[in-house]
């Protein structure tokens, strides 16, 4: 399968001393295949990404700064399946029906594969980043760089609850 991705940005300097930046930009992540619960592949999660930010230069450019914030936001990352999920589900199915020691699984109960069987997360970042540059001298130079990042996961194992949804039926026959 082949991807596209673009990345388009725009730098203004509004005076000598004072500019604005900005980006935006979309990459993908090649992993390898897998499938979800429903035996389908997981496609290639895509990503997109953009930053904004202002700099200024002061005279005789001995003294720089800038600032700038940042947000990240990834689909359908593979991810491993919630710890013990699988193989739980599966010691249901082989239960039989109480008092019948016999007649295992007769309610079609669908079993996973315990191998690369993945489930999907978002992701989303934000933040921003601050840097200092200083020219102390033509020779030295010192950088000052200072960021933070709040990452949080989002709808991890969706399609794993969608699945138990819509399998709750036969789960309550056993």
């Amino acid at each position: 399968k082949s991807v596209n991705s673009w990345s388009y940005g725009a730098v203004i300097n509004a005076t000598k001393w004072f500019g604005l930046f900005g980006n935006k930009s979309t990459t993908f992540n090649f992993s390898r295949p897998q499938q979800d619960i429903y035996n389908n592949l997981v496609p290639e999660p895509l990503s997109e990404s953009r930053d904004v930010g202002i700099r200024f230069n002061l005279p005789n450019n001995r003294l720089s700064a800038s600032a700038a914030w940042f947000n990240a936001h990834q689909v359908g990352s593979p991810t491993g399946t919630p710890s013990g999920f699988i193989g739980n589900y599966n010691a249901i199915g082989d239960l039989g029906p109480v008092g019948d020691f016999f007649n295992r699984n007769r309610y079609d109960f669908r079993q996973f594969r315990e191998n690369n069987i993945a489930t999907t997360s978002d992701t989303d970042v934000r933040g921003y980043e601050i840097e200092l540059t200083g020219n102390l001298t033509p020779n030295w130079r010192l950088v000052v760089n200072m960021s933070k990042a709040d990452a949080a996961t989002e709808n991890y194992g969706a399609d794993a609850v969608r699945f138990i949804r819509d399998n709750d039926a036969v789960v309550r026959k056993i």
